[in-house]
């Protein structure tokens, strides 16, 4: 598995342009200008890793070396370059072509330091004269080394423990281009059907990666597909961290991809990074490239790959249909709105991603984990009604009571900030901001939960009602407490919204602590801060900064609980927002470019299929509500439902899924 960071791309350069101006050419000295004394350099030349013996002089505490020398040595690999006699005293210098050799390169020879001249030849790097340090000596000019690779972009460094120049070339670029002889045929069971496809696995995706094995996937064919087929795109990426390529009897993907392969699609399953994965750097220092947006940017570049090579691939690239749950679901929320946006260019440039567009044709969404930086105040809006259980009467958990209070209460004024209307009627949806749970966002909210509701008891019978109804919820309240059902009418409705939050969950506990998203030291069984589970801060990272701060109402949250004499051991400015981190929340928040679609700076999805389970509590169920109203607010195809009876995950009702993406794939 090859990996990279930038860090060493810059000693790369450094090393590049040394080797460059180290070329072995007929040299001459310059008139009347003294030349400081030379001897045989005592160092060892290292060049990826291999011990090298090679003609070099130490001149005024630098090494020198002959730049057809440094172009053999570099051959090959992504630092070579060609070199050619210009005009006059020019060297010519072409980074990135294939050196030819003259028959001279890698001769030591006799000791020349007493021949050591300042040579006139310029050396001249793909058009321009660039400036390196040049000696005359026996007849050959000698480059300093450093200028070399500042040049010509190979990395040199010394390794003071060998006492040894170290040369570090670049690997060579990815071929982004795609081989269809290459797959490996295979079978795969839906059912009892049998389904055959090819198989074209570890495809890597930029040309140049930080980890092949991250930012690479797999492709599958199924018998018969055509350049018309649909594009199914599976990403499998969960709390933010790492995807992996996944095949399709995987247990985390099955039975969905066999389904899909079944159903004539062509189906892609990208491995890509995430928060959790560390690198190091040149120094051996922890690097962390997979920190934001580095996901969502990976899937950008494997989407660019398939419209790179779509005229030699199966699979329609019009139609690409990204599938994900969770955090997944999040990647193709941000996909489905953010198609093609300038802001990604720098970092799909850096991984040299393929010159095409990455916008998609649908995203099916379940229970996407969005609006990240919002969601603090969401989550103990919809959440808060825990703390008026017995359990929670203790002292010890006051101070999170008295934090989720005042979140809950920020809840209100940023939903009416969204100016959300009811697809319907046009009706703006809104809630009180001091009676938190009234407005007409309220029964907007509740009339989903209904249906939901409705919709699962409506497959029963009378009797399977009944026992329904009169089973326990998870505080030990028979369900009819909060839930009723009309047979007339054949309706279900949720009577008691707290009644509904609390006893809904798998546990009889608030699932996250507060703040639920945004970790503070210590939150979380005495985890060193920002390890937790659930802690997000290192989506917002940096490559040499871990975990950053990102809810953009906990510094204020704090700052009041500490009014009333809580989390007083905290510093509330400490929990302020950077504009940089606010700025890197957008590229990860499709309610940014939702909010922002007037100004024409992204491509959407034509279609949305969103769902999120009623037993959900791994963020609040009003996140995916609030994403779905708002795409169709603005006049985009949603399919839209909560799901009764069903928790976090994704990919449930397939039936149902496979036939809505039949209809708009027409």
């Amino acid at each position: 598995m090859f990996k990279h960071n930038p860090l060493s791309r810059l000693v790369v350069s450094l090393l590049a342009l040394a080797l460059l101006t180290s070329l072995a050419v007929p040299a001459f000295a310059a008139e009347d200008t003294a030349a400081p004394s030379a001897a045989p350099s005592a160092q060892t030349l290292v060049v990826d890793g291999k011990e090298v013996e090679i003609e070099a002089y130490a001149i005024a505490g630098y090494n020198y070396f002959k730049l057809r020398d440094i172009a053999q040595l570099l051959n090959g690999t992504g630092s070579q370059f060609a070199v050619t006699a210009g005009e006059g005293s020019v060297i010519v210098v072409e980074t990135g072509k294939a050196y030819t050799p003259n028959g001279g390169e890698l001769q030591t020879g006799t000791d020349k330091s007493a021949t050591c001249a300042v040579s006139d030849w310029k050396l001249n790097v793909n058009g321009s004269v660039v400036e390196a340090s040049v000696y005359a000596l026996g007849g050959n000019n000698f480059f300093k080394l450093r200028d070399l690779g500042e040049a010509l972009g190979f990395g040199v460094d010394y390794d003071a423990g060998a006492d040894a120049a170290v040369i570090t070339s670049k690997a060579a670029a990815i071929s982004l281009v795609f081989d269809p002889e290459s797959g490996t045929a295979a079978t795969t069971k839906v059912g009892e059907q049998d389904v055959a496809y090819t198989a074209y696995t570890d495809l890597v995706y930029c040309a140049n990666p930080f980890d092949t094995e991250l930012q690479s996937m797999n492709v599958y064919v199924p018998e018969g597909a055509d350049e018309d087929s649909p594009i199914f795109f599976f990403s499998s990426s969960g709390a933010y961290m790492a995807a992996s390529k996944v095949t399709p009897e995987n247990e985390r993907s099955w039975p969905t991809l066999a389904r899909a392969l079944s159903e004539g699609y062509v189906v892609v399953s990208p491995a890509a990074r995430g928060r959790n994965v560390t690198y190091k750097d040149a120094e051996g220092n922890d690097a962390f490239y997979g920190c934001g947006p580095a996901n969502v940017v990976d899937l950008k570049a494997a989407i660019r790959y398939l419209r790179l090579n779509d005229e030699v691939m199966a699979g329609d690239c019009g139609k690409i249909i990204v599938d994900g749950t969770s955090a997944s679901g999040a990647m193709g929320a941000i996909l489905g709105t953010s198609g093609d946006s300038a802001l990604y260019q720098p970092y799909l440039d850096e991984i040299g991603a393929a010159a095409t567009s990455d916008k998609i044709f649908a995203a099916c969404n379940f229970c996407p984990i969005i609006d990240l930086e919002n969601v603090e105040i969401a989550y103990e809006w919809n959440y808060n009604p825990y703390y008026d259980l017995e359990f929670y009467q203790d002292d010890a958990c006051k101070a999170d009571e008295a934090l989720s209070d005042i979140m809950a209460s920020y809840y209100p004024a940023y939903l009416n900030s969204l100016g959300l209307k009811d697809p319907a009627t046009g009706e703006a949806l809104t809630l009180d901001e001091k009676d938190l749970y009234s407005g007409s966002y309220m029964d907007y909210l509740m009339s989903h939960i209904n249906a939901a509701a409705t919709e699962y008891l409506n497959k029963m019978t009378a009797a399977e009602i009944k026992a329904y109804l009169d089973s326990e919820d998870q505080q030990g309240r028979t369900i009819s407490s909060w839930l009723t059902y009309d047979a007339k009418t054949k309706t279900a409705e949720v009577t008691d919204f707290a009644a509904y939050v609390t006893g809904w969950y798998k546990s009889a506990l608030k699932m996250k602590t507060v703040p639920s998203f945004n970790d503070i030291p210590g939150r979380h069984a005495g985890e060193p801060f920002y390890e937790s589970f659930y802690s997000e801060n290192s989506v917002y990272g940096t490559y040499t900064e871990q975990n950053r701060n990102f809810s953009n109402f906990l510094s204020q949250a704090l700052a009041e609980a500490q009014e009333g004499g809580f989390w007083t051991d905290l510093k509330a400015e400490d929990y302020v927002v950077s504009d940089e981190v606010k700025a890197l929340a957008n590229l990860y928040n499709p309610m940014y470019w939702i909010a922002n679609e007037s100004k024409g700076e992204s491509q959407f999805a034509e279609h949305f299929y969103v769902r999120v389970g009623n037993k959900d509590h791994d963020t609040a169920q009003t996140i995916a509500a609030n994403y779905a109203t708002a795409l169709m607010n603005g006049g985009h195809d949603v399919d839209f439902k909560m799901q009764w009876e069903q928790g976090h995950a994704g990919d449930y009702e397939l039936d149902e899924m496979f036939a809505w993406l039949a209809g708009v794939c027409k």
